[in-house]
């Protein structure tokens, strides 16, 4: 179907349906299995691989978070060194050394791309001994404590509801259904010391835990529709019946999102207390969100499918680091509150102009194209190379230069992410170029290329540089939010 040079904003059946497309794409992949290891200053996940029918992971990525490590391979024979403490593997073998220790694997040892891959199985007791602490694993879930980490959780029934109360501050995604709230927690070490809970209460009929790929879960059944509302210091939780005619949702409740802000002026409630304003809403069917803008935003994982994109080293695509990638910043967004949707979130063709389509017709706030390359260092930041202009709400956008009225808003947040990197001490650089599909997106839009952390190419889809990177920009999109909605 060709272009027309110019359209307008609508709420029309095209529009809806590629918003459906979209939405559909942004639900994880069962395949991507992950680990999640939870310390007392750090918790994070890494990429599970699957060898001879077990599950792997990278040593070294381990144990970036813990201090000094590098690796190097000779040969067959793959030596780490942690801190002052060394640990040494030879390809294919079931048996090395850790700390000065003789260390017998559960499986062969696995010399990959000059990545050293054990089992799984056999982490908990490695990090043990190189970070000198106690480690608890929970192999259903694929969870990893270290040093008696842990968030608990009891419940405190209510005439009209049901608190929980957490040990540390929680962060869960929350969504609901008629009859069931579902909350998922992706960086929070929560842990139940039963599975199901059976409750006497009018409102809750039962609450169930599980631990599902690097994640825990807690599904609370209800007897009516059920809402949630936070409590100020994020230590608690109640669980209501929701109101039987919902008002209309603010522009930050959508599915995924955390509590909107106290309105100016507004005191803070007490410790303690659950304030209905933090109340958590249903997810938002197509026609409200069409309706109303609400703060998304789209990570488009640059090629894909038939488009490998550049051949990063003899065996590393392009197209598999960006959907890694993206999937991680999901994760960070969405534990800050952003809603997130994807582009593609499977090894698919989606055509550039498709692209810039899907997140018009979306309505984000902010479209994140990225990309991977093996020259340079670190971070490049770009934006479209086009000048700014304004234009009447509701009128004709051209779809050539449909950024120029949202390109100063996208320079300041581009500001802002190599602000946070630098902070997070990785090399970054701000730019104007080029880049498609930039200029055909009405909304805030950078493109982040990712480039190896140093000389090792493949350190570009290394599990923790990538999560360090994601965290940043997301830092950068929470605080860069305000000018990003007041630009909308």
């Amino acid at each position: 179907m060709p272009w027309s040079k110019y359209r307008r904003r609508s709420q029309g059946a095209a529009a809806v349906a590629a918003l459906l497309l979209v939405l559909l794409t942004s639900a994880p992949s069962a395949e991507e299995k992950q680990l999640s290891i939870y310390g007392p200053r750090v918790s994070y996940s890494l990429p599970v691989s699957e060898h001879e029918g077990q599950d792997y992971v990278a040593l070294l990525e381990a144990l970036e978070p813990f201090g000094n490590v590098s690796a190097r391979a000779v040969g067959a024979k793959w030596k780490l060194r942690f801190n002052k403490l060394e640990a040494e593997f030879r390809q294919g073998a079931s048996v090395g050394k850790v700390a000065g220790q003789k260390f017998g694997l559960p499986g062969r040892f696995v010399l990959e791309n000059d990545r050293g891959l054990v089992p799984l199985r056999a982490l908990p007791a490695i990090l043990g001994l190189m970070l000198a602490t106690r480690t608890e694993y929970h192999e259903a879930g694929r969870r990893l404590f270290l040093g008696g980490v842990a968030t608990h959780f009891t419940t405190d029934p209510r005439e009209n509801g049901l608190r929980l109360n957490f040990s540390a501050p929680v962060n869960p995604l929350i969504s609901t259904e008629p009859g069931k709230l579902k909350m998922s927690f992706t960086r929070d070490a929560v842990v139940a010391n039963t599975s199901i809970l059976r409750l006497e209460n009018p409102l809750v009929s039962s609450i169930t835990f599980s631990e599902s790929n690097g994640e825990a879960e807690l599904v609370v059944l209800g007897r009516v529709p059920l809402l949630a509302q936070f409590a100020a210091d994020r230590r608690a939780i109640e669980i209501v019946p929701a109101p039987s005619e919902a008002p209309s949702a603010p522009p930050a409740a959508v599915a995924g999102t955390g509590p909107p802000a106290a309105a100016p002026g507004t005191a803070p409630p007490a410790a303690g207390t659950v304030p209905a304003a933090v109340a958590v809403p249903p997810p938002p069917t197509l026609q409200s969100l069409a309706a109303k803008p609400a703060f998304v935003v789209m990570l488009d994982a640059g090629h894909g499918g038939d488009d490998r994109g550049a051949l990063l080293n003899e065996t590393l695509e392009e197209k598999g680091v960006t959907l890694a990638f993206a999937r991680r910043l999901r994760s960070e967004l969405q534990g800050r509150g952003i809603g997130v949707v994807m582009s593609r979130d499977a090894d698919v063709t989606v055509a550039v102009e498709q692209r810039a389509a899907m997140a018009d017709a979306a309505r984000v706030s902010v479209y994140l194209s990225l990309h991977a390359a093996s020259q340079g260092h670190g971070v490049r930041v770009y934006t479209a190379m086009i000048n700014s202009a304004s234009s009447k709400p509701g009128g004709f956008v051209p779809w050539d230069t449909a950024q120029a009225r949202y390109v100063l808003s996208s320079r300041a947040l581009a500001e802002l992410v190599k602000a946070e990197l630098l902070k997070h001490e990785i090399p970054s650089s701000q730019l104007s170029a080029p880049v498609k599909p930039l200029n055909n997106v009405a909304a805030a839009a950078l493109a982040i290329e990712v480039a190896p952390s140093g000389a090792d190419v493949g350190s570009v889809s290394a599990g923790v540089y990538q999560q360090r990177i994601a965290a940043a920009i997301a830092e950068a999109i929470v605080v860069g939010r305000a000018r990003v909605e007041a630009e909308r």
